[in-house]
């Protein structure tokens, strides 16, 4: 039985489905997959401080956010930052393949694919270093000499790594990792019971339904004007706030018989197929 360690980030939520998604597909064809938060490998003070700086980023000052998003790709590979960068978590990390001892490593983010390729520079790891390329563009973060194959959403992203260096050869476009239940059939499913759906979470079947989410960490720009919008539009509202526990408490004070307010949740799928529209952040793994 091959042994896959699948390596994501929890920043925000899609990273982890898609390796969740990965994981459900190899155990399907007899693999032993287990998947691993990079953050959670990471000194505690420095994983809060990398999560709250992201969020407060996106939140409060996206422009400074998207600056510092553009600086990081135009770092050189040989850097002395880039060699810092591969290197955070690398002790754990290394601690935890040999613990596993995987035949291939999987990364759906960046900075840890980076650091098992700084092991493979080494010899330390043996085992492959793949890359799961989630976005539709491709960050230069993802460009490791020692990165040894990707799988990426789009040929622009394949055309991107190219431009980075990376043999065209090395270079599969398979599309957005899906869990199984949003294939088509399981969807198809559900929305052939979205009436029965609509009524078991309270709500009517007769007024629009609105699914307001803002990803894993609940990021849904200015809250106010949602919150003014929400009780004077007359529509029904599903309100899932992911991690964000204070936008949830927020939201929660007009929770009534048209809204519905959820932090994180795995039932997506069933407030997918019982929306009429949804509204959401840019990001799509689900």
């Amino acid at each position: 039985m091959h042994r896959v360690l699948l390596l994501t980030a929890s920043f925000g939520a899609g990273h982890n489905q898609a390796a969740y998604a990965v994981q459900e597909a190899l155990k399907e064809r007899g693999a032993s997959a287990e998947v691993v938060d990079y953050v959670s490998l990471l000194n505690p003070a420095l994983r809060s401080f990398a999560k709250f700086s992201l969020i407060q980023g996106v939140q409060k000052a996206p422009g400074l956010y998207g600056l510092f998003y553009k600086s990081m790709s135009r770092i050189e590979p040989d850097s002395p930052l880039q060699r810092y960068v591969n290197h955070i978590g690398i002790t754990r990390i290394q601690d935890y393949i040999d613990l596993f001892a995987p035949d291939v490593i999987a990364s759906t983010f960046p900075t840890p694919m980076g650091v098992v390729g700084e092991l493979r520079r080494h010899g330390i790891v043996q085992a492959p270093n793949v890359s799961i390329v989630t976005d539709y563009t491709a960050h230069r973060q993802w460009f490791h000499e020692y990165s040894d194959h990707y799988f990426v959403a789009t040929d622009e992203v394949r055309r991107d790594l190219v431009r980075y260096g990376v043999d065209e050869r090395r270079i599969d476009v398979f599309g957005i990792p899906l869990r199984r239940k949003f294939s088509a059939d399981a969807v198809g499913f559900l929305r052939s019971h979205r009436q029965d759906l609509i009524l078991q979470l309270g709500l009517s079947p007769d007024i629009p339904i609105v699914l307001l989410m803002g990803g894993g960490s609940g990021v849904l720009g200015d809250t106010s004007d949602w919150e003014t919008f929400i009780q004077t539009s007359g529509l029904q509202y599903l309100i899932v706030c992911g991690q964000n526990r204070r936008l949830e408490r927020r939201f929660a004070q007009l929770a009534n018989d048209k809204v519905r307010v959820y932090g994180f949740t795995s039932e997506i799928d069933r407030l997918m197929a019982a929306a009429d529209v949804i509204v959401t952040k840019p990001g799509g793994s689900r």
